[in-house]
């Protein structure tokens, strides 16, 4: 058994995002939280979604908001 959790890790060019998966051994649910918050301090690739507008909508308002390094 293996525990996962996942994280934003950026953005597309066209402004679809995409994530990054933790995995660890079976119980190890405490230290993956870490991480995971950590790297989403971290990075700052969360976005606070905008309730109430279609996808295609969301990923423009996104798009015009991300800065491609």
């Amino acid at each position: 058994m293996m525990e996962e959790r996942g994280n934003p890790a950026g953005y597309q060019a066209n402004g679809r995002p995409f994530g990054v998966t933790f995995a660890g051994k079976a119980f190890s649910e405490a230290a993956l939280i870490r991480i995971a918050y950590a790297f989403e301090q971290h990075t700052k690739h969360r976005k606070k979604p905008v309730l109430g507008q279609t996808l295609t909508e969301h990923s423009a308002v996104i798009s015009m908001k991300t800065t491609v390094f």
